[in-house]
């Protein structure tokens, strides 16, 4: 994919290539004042395939070179800027907000006190624009008013809300009266209007007053938003890039509403659409997208640090991640105090290393968007200790539209639609059924460490291929939710025995004062700053595999099944009573018949209750550091030590490193070496003994 640039000083090869000074052009310039795209209103001869007599077409430079394409649409984080920028950041003058260039010159003359200025696309696309430059500002909206629907006033009401909770502006839509009301006035006049919209920069009818009009203004409460109707003009949606075709299923992506439609939905949808029902010859909503080359992709993704279309090879990929919308923190004089003690003295119980692993992985998350870790941390813990609320800011850390909640059970299901909706997951009430169900155990593996699926998505849709990496969190109320293993390397288990009554008692508004930091959009952004960039990522931290801790060899301790625990007990206080634990090396077989004597006897411990069998003692030495001797049968020692008849093949259970060199040998030497580990309290320096023994003979 070709990298935009800025705009370079001398435009005018792009003034030659476009003709431009037979047009109407203009500049959008970012903080700084340089050139980020520009656009020209270009006269068509005839209605383009949209039936739009004039359009505005969008000039960018990219890798050297003039392209009438706005190549930062797939720019990830990418924010539009509003017109003149620069200019804005610094007027004294309160701003005009107008939707289009043509329009904002007009109102530029018509309202001289007022700074105008306007942004790229239509009003829909209004959250792709950067609003954070009217911050503190006085502001107006001024929309259009169109013939089949009032969109764009409601998409105004929509960001004068927005900038005032988000920016602190004070902000205010004009009421602008209905498209009949503008016709009747112009009726009065003895005039006829035709045109589907109207704005500023159009006629006026007699007694427009330039000064009352632009002074009746309401302010837009949350209460009071509006909703725009949906799926009544194909034309404009179009326009505004919703539609998007998946070669793959025959299928079309809805990139306003971010999901999938078959195409017998689609064309039902438009059926009241007039762009349609008057076109002729008639054609289906389906027929007039194919006919105007809407964007199409081979595969979905869910590629976090990609473009929303990126190409791999030949294949075109639809992302649906969405950067998270936290504002940059400029400096790091802030106090987030409130939430690393949250982890560190609640959800961690004080353990140090635990807290660390957290803050970690936070970090390396927030640092390698699109990463890999492949392990999950599971909090463990009472109810109402306040692991919703930590999800909660962790869900604002990587984007609220790129999270999910699901319980074990959902990773299994034939339909998984968080596979084309989510890259974070956090799983609810964990528990044995993760190591217990093989289905589960199998997509919880799969989910954690690979990057490529194919599944079923949504019902009476085809299966997909989807490319994406998850982030796994987890949450219980159980003290040992899940067995682990040595070998467990994809679940950091992190226990707190805090009740969340005693937190309480010491401060009742403990879990108010917490959430009100989370609600807090300037306390999340300096959060999201301490991790995205002051936090100090441990040496030994790794994506790859889950760190070792206490605590999760307290959970391996008792996720042992009881007859592995009663071996190790033996083993660890009375090995004097099993003649196979005198010696390194095993014989399975032996071993078994010795504990079942033993544990038959064995009242103190229950052991009788057991049942050990040979395939219960294979399982206990395989769960050891091990080591089979591939070799033939050697001879046993019998509880003397001293040689039998009998013969077993033999597992290395102690002292590997010192056995390695000669298991590695193989031949006669291993042998040797054996029998005088068994028969003569060998333990290791065969080797050297035998020389010695040859230089005395010689001497």
């Amino acid at each position: 994919m070709r990298k935009p640039q800025f705009f370079p000083e001398d435009i005018s090869g792009a003034i030659k290539k476009f003709n431009l000074e037979q047009k109407d052009y203009f500049i959008w310039t970012n903080k700084e004042g340089k050139g980020v795209f520009g656009i020209y209103i270009n006269d068509n001869l005839k209605p383009d395939k949209l039936g739009r007599k004039r359009t505005a077409m969008p000039f960018c430079f990219i890798e050297g070179k003039w392209s009438e394409s706005f190549g930062w649409k797939d720019v990830l984080d990418f924010k539009r800027p509003l017109y003149k920028e620069e200019e804005l950041l610094t007027t004294d003058k309160d701003i005009l907000v107008v939707s289009g260039s043509m329009t904002r010159e007009a109102a530029s003359k018509l309202y001289p006190n007022y700074f105008v200025t306007t942004f790229y696309g239509s009003s829909i696309n209004w959250e792709n624009h950067d609003w954070s430059v009217l911050r503190n500002k006085k502001v107006i909206f001024l929309p259009k008013v169109h013939r089949e629907n009032d969109k764009e006033v409601i998409n105004f009401e929509q960001i004068a809300n927005y900038v005032a909770k988000t920016f602190s502006v004070s902000a205010a839509v004009i009421r602008v009266p209905s498209y009949q009301d503008i016709v009747q006035r112009f009726e009065n006049d003895q005039l006829q209007y035709s045109k589907i919209n109207w704005g500023i920069n159009d006629s006026h009818w007699t007694g427009f007053n330039p000064k009352s009009f632009i002074e009746n203004t309401y302010v837009v409460e949350e209460a009071d938003l509006r909703k725009a109707k949906d799926f009544d003009n194909i034309i404009e949606d179009v326009s505004n890039d919703r539609w998007i075709y998946l070669t793959g299923g025959d299928q079309y992506y809805d990139s306003f509403k971010r999901k999938f439609c078959k195409p017998k939905e689609l064309d039902t949808l438009y059926l009241r659409d007039l762009n349609l029902v008057t076109h002729k010859p008639k054609v289906s909503a389906t027929e007039f997208l194919q006919r105007v080359s809407i964007p199409f992709v081979d595969h979905i993704t869910f590629a976090a640090g990609k473009p929303f279309i990126f190409s791999i090879g030949k294949s075109r990929y639809l992302n649906r991640y969405i950067p998270p919308s936290i504002r940059e923190v400029e400096d790091d004089d802030y106090d987030i105090s409130i939430f690393r003690d949250h982890i560190l003295d609640t959800l961690c119980d004080g353990d140090r290393d635990s807290f660390n692993n957290i803050e970690d992985a936070i970090a390396w998350d927030l640092r390698n968007v699109g990463g890999n870790r492949k392990w999950m941390i599971c909090l463990a813990s009472e109810e109402g200790l306040g692991k919703d609320l930590f999800f909660k800011a962790l869900t604002k850390f990587y984007g609220k539209h790129n999270c999910d909640q699901l319980m074990l059970e959902d990773i299994k299901a034939r339909f998984r639609p968080f596979f084309v909706e989510s890259c974070v997951l956090f799983l609810g009430e964990v528990d044995d059924t993760v190591v217990k169900d093989k289905s589960i155990k199998g997509y919880f593996k799969k989910i954690i460490a690979d990057d490529v699926f194919r599944v079923e998505v949504y019902k009476n849709v085809d299966s997909v291929r989807v490319e994406t990496c998850f982030t796994l969190w987890g949450s219980s109320n159980e003290a040992i939710p899940i067995r682990a293993s040595k070998n467990q390397r994809r679940l950091h288990m992190v226990d707190s025995a805090v009740i969340p009554k005693d937190i309480l008692a010491n401060n009742p508004k403990y879990f108010d004062d917490l959430g009100e930091f989370i609600e807090d959009d300037e306390k999340i952004a300096q959060a999201y700053h301490y991790y995205k960039k002051v936090h100090k990522i441990s040496e030994s931290f790794t994506p790859h595999r889950c760190p070792a801790t206490d605590n999760l060899n307290e959970i391996i301790e008792a996720s042992k099944a009881e007859f592995m625990r009663y071996i190790d007990r033996i083993r660890r206080e009375v090995p004097h009573e099993i003649d196979s634990f005198k010696y390194d090396l095993i014989n399975v077989q032996k071993l078994t018949e010795e504990l079942q004597k033993y544990s038959f006897e064995d009242d103190a411990w229950g052991g009788k209750n057991l049942k050990l069998d040979y395939n219960k003692v294979l399982r206990w030495v395989k769960q050891r550091p091990n080591r089979r001797v591939k070799n033939q049968a050697h001879c046993l020692p019998d509880s003397k030590g001293n040689k039998s008849d009998r013969e077993g093949r033999l597992w290395l259970i102690d002292n590997h490193k010192e056995w390695m060199p000669y298991i590695s040998s193989g031949g006669s030497f291993l042998n040797d070496t054996i029998d005088a580990h068994f028969f003569d309290g060998l333990r290791f320096g065969l080797k050297e003994k035998q020389e010695e023994k040859k230089r005395k003979e010689a001497s």
